[in-house]
């Protein structure tokens, strides 16, 4: 997400873009590599723009996080993984991965471990996500005890916290380096003083992964300077994961009740390419988690060929007002949008 106070130059921009090549072949359509390339976008600093024509609801492309990480309120409730959603059967009472808009059959839990003191509480839907999850973060988290960070986090309503938590894992684990968000935009910091409370929060961060059996070592790179920097970037780039709940799926106001009150929420990700997208209120994009924390780019109108992508930041269904607002505390920009210059 890149406001527009936080633009940088073409010069640097391009040569940023350069090192992202690989990943945007990789990245898949509905009818092969991705359709989109990223470039200059006036006023904005970078944007995603259409290679081709797209019609409406057509797949552009999707895409899976640099790391996700499950809402506190969701831990009993989605893949500690993938984010996929888990029900228990009223029947039974086994706990099943729900999979919206598959025809796959639901296998049983591969393991729940049960809530406890130190603050685990990992379910997994799949053999596959915890195999997955023990090579690039769980081997390393489960020794810990992190009760402390989860309960300051659900008292002061933080989920980057939780989000750097994991990258920090990862990072320990040689699964992904510390520099992996650097190409993304920040907030900058008032005088590039580091807030207190980032402090704090790095600080139960480190308590709790020294107290494994993990060589310190390990964790030299959890700077101050470092956790700023992978919180300043979560700001502005990450994802609110939402997914309605199959049963609410047909039920428009129930769907909204659960958008509106919170409940929809999973998780929280952070993506490269859908973090270069702009914003505007009447986006021709949507960005859908219809089963997990892969993402899915959708037009929301056809599309032609050199038109920039983008999504909402926000809920656009606000007014006016109150959507600049948001807008301008939230990303340090003001909406210049055809809506909001109609005051729409």
């Amino acid at each position: 997400m890149t406001p527009n106070s936080i633009a940088n130059s073409k010069q640097t921009m391009t040569s940023r873009w350069s090192s992202l090549l690989r990943y945007f072949s990789s990245t898949r359509g509905s009818s092969g590599p991705v359709a989109v390339r990223v470039d200059y976008a006036p006023g904005a600093g970078r944007g995603v723009f259409a290679v081709r024509d797209i019609a409406v609801g057509d797949l552009i492309h999707t895409a899976d996080p640099v790391v996700a990480h499950p809402a506190l309120a969701s831990l009993q409730k989605a893949c500690y993984y993938c984010l996929q959603g888990i029900k228990k059967q009223q029947k039974t009472g086994r706990l099943l991965p729900v999979t919206m808009g598959s025809a796959n059959t639901a296998r049983i839990l591969s393991k729940l471990t049960p809530d406890d003191e130190t603050g685990h509480a990992s379910i997994f839907c799949s053999m596959s996500c915890e195999d997955s999850a023990a090579k690039v973060f769980y081997s390393i988290e489960k020794q810990a005890d992190w009760s402390q960070l989860h309960a300051y986090c659900s008292t002061h309503g933080l989920r980057f916290p939780l989000v750097a938590k994991r990258l920090a894992r990862m990072v320990a684990s040689s699964a992904t380096s510390e520099h992996v968000l650097d190409i993304l935009t920040h907030v900058n910091l008032s005088q590039g003083i580091i807030p207190d409370e980032w402090k704090n929060e790095r600080r139960l961060l480190l308590e709790a992964l020294m107290s494994t059996t993990v060589a310190p070592q390990s964790f030299e790179f959890l700077t101050e300077d470092w956790y700023a920097g992978i919180i300043a970037r979560l700001h502005l780039n990450a994802f609110r994961v939402e997914r309605i709940d199959e049963q609410d799926a047909g039920d428009l106001l129930a769907a909204a009740t659960a958008s509106i009150t919170g409940d929809s929420i999973v998780g929280t990700a952070i993506y490269i390419l859908p973090s270069m997208y702009n914003h505007d209120c009447d986006p021709n994009v949507n960005i859908l988690w219809p089963n997990n924390v892969t993402a899915n780019l959708v037009a929301r109108r056809d599309i032609t060929a050199g038109e920039e992508l983008r999504i909402t930041y926000i809920d656009a269904n606000m007014p006016c007002i109150a959507r600049r607002s948001s807008l301008q505390q939230a990303y340090g920009f003001v909406c210049e949008c055809d809506r909001c210059k109609e005051g729409d």
